[in-house]
Order: structure tokens, then sequence, then C-alpha cells
């Protein structure tokens, strides 16, 4: 259900786009179909944290490799969807372009991450970092697609709640693998303060959506 409330955002724009007129119109087409491409960067950012554990979980001895290849093949689905929404936008959008140019590398880097985690020749420090680094511009693309569509007011609230939705389920995946670092073990100092950072972001990051949202949206979250 909390990944509901980037899509009820969706609707909205849809919604908003329909009644505008002239170049109003022309803005509110652009500015939903940035956010279409930014809800469909959200789902990706959710499988990318699903997919890093279970590559840690690899890399760390017990995971199994069949697991991450199915978890592989959720990503592909979304970063498909992602792909063929960030396709409307042509290269003449300077401002579009920049958005998503750094997290559209980081996608392409993944056949080859995957493939080093699949031989386990990768460290699992380096698994955890290379997919934060990914799931991170991710998240920039949530933070700042409202100020490159030029969106304001309530619908500008609407984006931030998406994106601090977001940012939260992220810092819930930092907590679930700082967690497996210490492979059931007693954590150590840096784990330590590695999970209350997650967690003060994560409630940070909550407390930003119970402010901004709707009472429907509380009441989901």
């Amino acid at each position: 259900m909390l990944l509901a409330l980037p899509l009820v955002a969706t609707v909205l724009f849809a919604a908003w786009g329909v009644v505008s007129m002239g170049r109003q119109a022309r803005g509110a087409d652009r500015l939903q179909s940035l956010v279409a491409v930014s809800a469909a960067s959200g789902e990706v950012v959710d499988e990318l944290s699903r997919e890093r554990l279970a590559a840690a979980q690899v890399v760390s001895g017990p995971g199994s490799v069949n697991a991450l290849l199915e978890q592989v093949t959720r990503t592909d689905r979304v970063v498909g969807e992602y792909r063929q929404r960030r396709g409307r936008f042509g290269a003449d959008d300077v401002d579009v372009e920049r958005l998503f140019a750094s997290f559209d590398a980081q996608l392409r880097l993944l056949p080859a991450l995957r493939e080093q985690v699949r031989t386990r020749s990768v460290s699992r420090t380096t698994v955890l970092v290379r997919y934060r680094v990914a799931i991170s511009q991710g998240l920039a693309v949530r933070e700042t697609v409202g100020q490159v569509g030029g969106a304001d007011g309530q619908v500008a609230d609407r984006l931030r709640v998406a994106a601090a939705l977001s940012r939260a389920l992220e810092y819930g995946g930092i907590q679930q693998t700082a967690v497996l670092a210490g492979s059931g073990g007693v954590l150590s100092q840096a784990a330590q303060q590695e999970l209350a950072a997650a967690r003060a972001g994560y409630e940070e990051a909550l407390l930003t959506v119970a402010d901004r949202s709707p009472g429907r949206w509380r009441s989901w979250l």
C-alpha cells in the first residue's frame, strides 16, 4: 500500500493536466509525463533495494543465486517500464536529460555488477556501495522532478511526499543490509552508528509524509 502513494500522485497530475489549457496545458502535460517517469523510477528504486539484499546474501555465502536471478527479472521489468516512459522525452529537453542522466548511467552498469555478484568476484562492501549509489540517483530523480517540471503549491507538496516515501523505503533497506552485515553477531560500533543514522533518516522522511499528505494518504501510511 505504501507504494500506492506515488501512483495516486500520478493520477492526480493526470486530472490536473486535463483541465489545463494552452501553454499551461503543455506545461501540465510535460509535468504529467515527468511524474510518470518519477513514479517508475520509484518502483525501480524499490526493486533495486530488494536486489541489493539478495546480492549481499549471495556474496556473503548462504544466499541463493536463483533467488537473485528471480529478483533481477523483477527489477528488469520495472527498469523497462521506466525506460519506456523516459523515452518520451527527446534529447532537446536539456533539463530532463540532465535530470535522468546519472540514474540512466547507473542502470547501464547493473549487468556487469550482477555478473560479479553471480560469480562471487566482488566484496559485500562493494556490492552495498554500488547499489546504494544507483538507488541514490533514483531518489535524486524523485526529489527534483517537481522543480524541473515547474510544479508548485499542492502539486509540489505531493511530489515531496512521494520522494520522502521512497527515501523512507531506502532507509529501511539500509537497516536491513546493516543487520545482514552483522551475520547474527554483535554489531560493530560503525554498524550501530549506521543503523542509528538510517533510523533517524527513516523517521524524518515519514514525518515529511505525515506533515504534507492529505488525510487519506496519512491513513494509508
